[in-house]
């Protein structure tokens, strides 16, 4: 199956929008979301509708599980500031429908590792990290979190990372996604240009944090 893997959307609709052009041209059979649809942006109820409407399985990222409790301890103050005003701008309770991890035969998805959405898994976390999160079922692990686009293999299996529609922080702000074709285990990165005007203009009309629009700009 060839698989589209998307992840860290954070209610940047522009960027989802043409995330989801490129895909459609490639021809994949199902696309699958690793989680935080929401946050940081100002199109969480675009970006939530979205999916639904495409029929895009999510699981839950840690700042969708910020909106829906309220609960942002260890979020910067601009992070925090953005679920607060998504708290107040969509209907959260929405998000209470995402699981945690989400398995597709040898494949699991999740957000930030099967032990906890909030957990990192960066492209220099050591093996022994990466091989204690597999287990004997699988053979691919895909996941989001750290916005960073990666693939490691290991003698256990395979970690994939998309990479971050919505706020890539690996230097280049175009918007990143990835292809697993689960037969050849193979796996494709693409970078996509969107219009990052029109999201730091909303964001502004907004009232958020003007760094949450500056940073666009820069992929950080």
């Amino acid at each position: 199956m060839l698989l589209a893997i998307i992840s860290d959307i954070h209610s940047n609709l522009p960027a989802l929008k043409a995330v989801l052009e490129e895909i459609d041209e490639l021809g994949t059979e199902d696309i699958v979301c690793c989680g935080d649809t929401v946050g940081y942006n100002s199109f969480p109820e675009e970006c939530f509708s979205t999916l639904k409407t495409r029929g895009i399985e999510s699981v839950m990222g840690n700042h969708d599980y910020a909106a829906l409790t309220g609960d942002t301890r260890g979020f910067n103050e601009h992070a925090a500031a953005a679920i607060e005003w998504t708290r107040k701008n969509f209907e959260t309770k929405k998000l209470s429908s995402l699981p945690i991890n989400m398995e597709r035969d040898e494949v699991l998805f999740t957000h930030g590792s099967p032990r906890s959405i909030f957990e990192y898994v960066f492209p220099d976390s050591p093996v022994r990290f990466l091989e204690s999160l597999m287990d004997d079922k699988r053979e691919f692990i895909v996941l989001g979190h750290t916005h960073v686009p990666m693939r490691i293999e290991t003698g256990r299996g395979t970690y994939i990372n998309p990479g971050s529609v919505g706020q890539p922080r690996d230097g280049d702000p175009r918007s990143a996604f990835a292809t697993l074709d689960t037969e050849r285990r193979k796996t494709e990165f693409y970078r996509v240009e969107y219009d990052i005007d029109e999201t730091a203009e909303h964001n502004r009309r907004a009232k958020l944090p003007e760094f949450l629009s500056e940073r666009l700009y820069l992929g950080i």
